[in-house]
């Protein structure tokens, strides 16, 4: 399989196989950490899913590493507290128990 070019971690453009800086945005393409494929060992810029050499999907251990450090995110839940109606109703009891309480007591 021929080797197309190497992408550019900056910008995503493609760029000529022995090309030193990209053509789209000048960024440094000497400088790219490189990956190894499992398969048929062709060095591959990180930014690869891919092999340019064979095409297997390359394992990309660092991800991995960096999903394992990264805490799911908690959702909070609300807080609840007291409904309003049932403050409500608590206060009616209130008023209803003290309005018999003064009636009883006047009699």
């Amino acid at each position: 399989m021929e080797v197309k070019g190497m992408i550019c971690p900056q910008c995503g453009e493609m760029n000529p196989p022995q090309a030193e800086q990209c053509t789209s945005c000048g960024a440094n393409l000497t400088s790219s950490k490189m990956v190894v494929c499992e398969g048929c060992a062709t060095e591959n810029p990180i930014t690869n899913r891919f092999c340019q050499g064979c095409g297997r999907l390359l394992s990309r251990p660092e991800l991995a590493f960096r999903r394992e450090e990264v805490e799911p995110e908690v959702k909070e839940e609300p807080s609840r507290g007291l409904p309003l109606t049932y403050i409500f109703l608590v206060v009616l009891l209130v008023l209803a128990a003290l309005t018999l309480l003064v009636y009883f007591l006047s009699r």
